[in-house]
């Protein structure tokens, strides 16, 4: 039985643009190292996400004077992972299919002086009720991909590589995103650790 530890970078491919996410992934690789079973936890901050989104608010709805409301969006997703792994080229290289099985957390949040609100309240409270409490939700997650592998030191300790993934999050859904915001194909590159 072996262990490993990877982190890495995702671009996720919404609708009209491009949202950015970090990745770390720890567990076990049994089988010699064929089959991988660990945790995985990515997340998309606003900080590295500037795309910003209007809301227009009901007609006769206004905060602090505005009828339409500029919001960012951020998520994090924790899961079980399943790798199934298949070395080729003479072992200078894995083929991989991960499997992602968990929870994800979404939704939009104000920006800037909009967080300070008229009336002292917590933002979050403004926040559900400006977006018919669904500013944010969680649903399941369920992912399945295909990823490359391949050692980058002599002792095959540290592996780099790079995957192809689609996204689905059954039971999610917020008022500004809907259903489908988080259902998307996503690229990855990884830094892995292990032995």
């Amino acid at each position: 039985v072996g262990w490993y530890f990877s982190a890495g970078y995702s671009a996720m491919f919404h609708s009209d643009h491009i949202g950015n996410a970090v990745s770390a992934e720890a567990g076990i690789a049994i089988l010699k190292r064929k089959l991988q079973i660990g945790i995985i936890f990515y997340g998309r901050s606003g900080p590295i996400n500037p795309q910003e989104y209007v809301y227009q608010l009901p007609e006769g709805t206004e905060y602090k004077g505005q009828s339409e409301l500029t919001l960012r969006a951020d998520h994090g997703a924790f899961g079980i992972a399943l790798t199934p792994r298949f070395p080729v080229a003479k072992g200078k290289l894995s083929l991989e299919f991960p499997l992602v099985f968990g929870q994800i957390g979404a939704g939009f949040y104000l920006l800037g002086d909009d967080r300070n609100t008229p009336d002292g309240r917590r933002v979050s409270e403004w926040e559900n009720e400006l977006m018919n409490n669904a500013d944010a939700g969680f649903g399941l997650l369920v992912e399945g991909g295909v990823r490359v592998a391949t050692p980058i030191a002599k002792s095959g300790g540290i592996e780099a590589g790079f995957g192809l993934h689609y996204t689905m999050t059954p039971g999610w859904e917020t008022t500004v995103g809907g259903t489908n915001f988080y259902n998307i194909p996503r690229a990855s590159i990884f830094l892995r650790f292990g032995n």
